[in-house]
């Protein structure tokens, strides 16, 4: 039981978040105990700039041969798998209400893990490197093309303001970071990779604090009386549709593509994954001022442990046998 608790901490901190958020949402709200509208955005900061320390830039340079790959793997993230959630947008977003069905699109548009998708790749036998680079280029990738992806839907800060002021914000809290931490650990990387679990852990308290603040703030304003049981049963059924239409879908085309096995691992485990680690963070920034961030956070926080638990499922059976 100890071992399982230590190993999926971080899922037991995202429930404690919600059941916190819903016992004290006055700590949380913005103008509340805490100053969410002040420390939300510098954990930002923070988030990033140890992402930034942890990213590795010479995986770029020694992975960028294989770029028939790469550039599949980058248009199923940011392409395909938008393009597949906006086809069936408009049966599926009655079923679940407005706000939902942004944080699903948000979903779609999101880049994919950097730590999962690597590792469960090269458990199940395929070129880690190359899911390595992936993951590396859709985070950095991601910090300029989510937010434009969302401006081109109308959603939100840049419905607002206009994509400019969006888009230096991004670039002020989360790209500047993210460069800062590469910058530095040219001088730090021995002990940045000595440190990694404990770098890691701080990042992941740190969306933990972003995640009590969403959904404080959204208990503040009565979000959840107008939310009901059917709504949320749909939201899960609709998470766990798209991984495995995402999953089924990377499966195939790089079966029909011709890809060896150990590519084809890259697309399955890269392509379908999303990133809650700079997915938290980046809706904290985007949707700063919507009523209802918690909700549009909420398919993510959803389709987080349903990859968790069904890839590694799909691991076990991918897996080489020794």
């Amino acid at each position: 039981m100890r071992t399982w608790t230590r190993k999926n901490w971080f899922l037991i901190g995202l429930l404690a978040a919600v059941v916190l958020a819903w016992l004290w949402p006055e700590g949380g709200r913005r103008g509340g105990t805490l100053r969410l509208e002040w420390t939300g955005p510098a954990a930002v900061v923070v988030i990033f700039f140890l992402q930034g320390l942890q990213l590795s830039t010479d995986v770029l340079i020694k992975g960028i041969l294989k770029w028939r790959l790469h550039l599949l793997v980058q248009l199923f993230i940011f392409g395909l798998f938008p393009a597949a959630w906006l086809l069936v947008e408009g049966w599926l977003a009655p079923l679940v209400g407005p706000d939902l069905a942004v944080g699903f699109f948000f979903l779609a548009v999101l880049p994919t893990t950097v730590a999962s998708s690597a590792v469960y790749t090269a458990l199940a036998g395929g070129n880690s490197a190359a899911a390595i680079f992936n993951s590396t280029l859709a985070n950095f990738a991601g910090v300029v093309l989510t937010p434009l992806w969302l401006a081109g839907r109308g959603f939100g800060a840049a419905a607002e303001r206009g994509l400019a002021p969006v888009m230096g914000e991004v670039a002020l809290l989360i790209l500047v970071p993210l460069l800062c931490g590469q910058v530095v650990r040219p001088w730090v990387r021995a002990w940045a990779e000595r440190a990694g679990k404990l770098l890691a852990n701080g990042g992941s308290a740190l969306i933990l604090f972003l995640v009590y603040g969403a959904f404080a703030n959204a208990a503040h304003g009565g979000v959840w009386r107008v939310l009901d049981a059917g709504v949320m049963v749909w939201a899960g059924l609709l998470a766990l549709g798209l991984f495995a239409v995402a999953t089924g879908g990377a499966a195939l085309i790089g079966r029909r593509i011709g890809f060896p096995r150990e590519d084809r691992m890259v697309l399955l485990f890269c392509g379908p994954q999303k990133t809650l680690a700079a997915g938290v963070p980046m809706a904290n920034l985007v949707f700063a001022s919507h009523p209802a961030l918690a909700l549009v956070l909420l398919p993510l926080m959803l389709y987080h442990p349903i990859q968790l638990f069904l890839g590694g499922m799909l691991l076990s059976w991918l897996k080489p046998k020794t």
